[in-house]
């Protein structure tokens, strides 16, 4: 029997820092999905502005506060009893994002970040 609570890679997007206009481009166009994945990046970057200190997803080199961004993974595995879906965003740095989209989701998979699902929440 499948492992309900393992991340599964349909719930798991990639959004490179050049092709965010794509992505906003789905979003005018009432993609819902392309919705979390940019809010989820926004809210990282808020969170990192207000000092919460982030690393890789890939390498788990810690991020700089001048260091960029290469990438996004974002996970959205929970739809929460209000009925909100949660998105959770976790950066790439510049190193690891050169890698492929397939190396990167990997590395990503293999991390603990995707396994958080709140006491309450059901796996959508």
């Amino acid at each position: 029997m499948p492992d309900e609570r393992k991340p599964k890679r349909e719930r798991i997007f990639l959004m490179r820092r050049q092709d965010k206009e794509l992505w906003r481009e789905e979003i005018a166009q009432g993609n819902d999905i392309a919705r979390l994945v940019i809010s989820a990046t926004n809210q990282w970057f808020e969170d990192r502005r207000n000092g919460i200190a982030f690393s890789c997803v890939c390498c788990e080199k810690m991020f700089g506060s001048a260091d960029g961004v290469n990438a996004f993974i974002v996970n959205i595995p929970i739809r929460q009893s209000d009925g909100k879906v949660m998105a959770i965003p976790a950066g790439v740095c510049n190193e690891c994002g050169t890698q492929d989209d397939d190396w990167i989701i990997d590395q990503a998979l293999c991390r603990p970040w995707l396994s958080f699902w709140p006491p309450g929440d059901s796996i959508h």
